[in-house]
């Protein structure tokens, strides 16, 4: 055997052996849905990008679990602004003295096998690629919908953590995006259980009412009812439904009156209706397009109050 058939020979064992490493893209982002192994802390920036310009906050967070989080949002001077804090089935936002803003019981979510299961049906996922994030060796995926009008999204995964350590997301509409990065990662076995602690004041609220009128169990696209509920909001009762893909949410909401309801933060396509006494309004990042397809299956008589 030549030197250059046994060179050969070892390198062509080293290229099998880097694609037998490799994890398969579908188990990849499966795992990522169980959310992290430990606990950990980091910073992260969060970057949005839209016809008007971009815009970018940075943040520090501490995760105890999938429902034990906090997230300080840092003003441009690097002071702390706005909190989030989630502990005991409760969020809470709270202002920069510490003092409540809002707090609301964390609505229950799908299970992450249902939630997967969804995903699969309405999802394609890329082969992994290497890359790494915040010093970190992470699994690149690409996650393309199987709908035109949703949006598509990269994930870089750190498969020990179990943790997404950057996502970017594009909208249908080009120039629109959206990238949340860490900056710094590291577990943390050890954080303080005063992270998660708020002050008296906000106690856990009324829990929401459920909303009381069947709404359709599934839509057009590939969408399945997550959760509903009946809440009040500036002296109007506001009825709700959010509906998921196994990535991408739509919200209907429906009240008797004109409500200006808060947008999440972000490019979000909004579609608005007034049938009769009810004003009816669908949020999502999806596409316009996609939320009156959407829209149009809506029975009529869930339309009204």
């Amino acid at each position: 055997m030549t030197t250059l058939t046994r060179v050969s020979g070892l390198l062509l064992l080293a290229a099998v052996g880097l694609r037998a490493a490799e994890p398969d893209g579908g188990a990849l982002v499966r795992r990522a849905f169980e959310g992290p192994r430990a606990p950990y802390q980091g910073e992260i920036t969060i970057t949005h990008w839209s016809a008007a310009g971009a815009r970018a906050e940075e943040a520090r967070v501490y995760v105890q679990d999938r429902g034990t989080y906090r997230y300080e949002y840092l003003t441009p001077a690097g002071r702390v602004g706005r909190v989030v804090v989630g502990a005991k089935g409760v969020e809470h936002l709270l202002k920069p003295e510490g003092r409540r803003a809002r707090s609301k019981p964390i609505q229950p979510a799908l299970s992450p096998d249902k939630e997967w299961t969804l995903f699969q049906s309405n999802y394609r996922v890329s082969a992994p690629t290497r890359d790494r994030v915040a010093d970190r060796a992470v699994w690149s995926v690409e996650l393309t919908p199987l709908t035109e009008g949703k949006p598509r999204e990269r994930w870089w995964v750190d498969d020990d953590a179990g943790v997404v350590l950057a996502l970017r997301r594009y909208g249908p509409d080009p120039g629109d995006a959206s990238m949340v990065r860490f900056v710094r990662f590291e577990a943390a076995p050890g954080l303080n259980p005063r992270l998660f602690e708020v002050a008296a004041e906000s106690e856990t609220p009324a829990a929401d009412a459920p909303a009381g009128v069947d709404a359709p169990r599934a839509l057009p696209c590939g969408f399945v009812l997550k959760r509903d509920r009946r809440f009040q909001t500036q002296g109007v009762t506001v009825t709700q439904w959010t509906y998921t893909d196994g990535l991408t949410v739509v919200s209907f909401f429906r009240t008797e009156k004109p409500v200006r309801l808060a947008v999440p933060r972000g490019r979000m396509a909004v579609v608005q209706e007034h049938r009769g006494p009810a004003y009816f309004t669908v949020i999502s990042d999806g596409s316009e397009a996609l939320l009156r397809r959407l829209c149009a299956e809506w029975p009529d008589d869930l339309r009204a109050p």
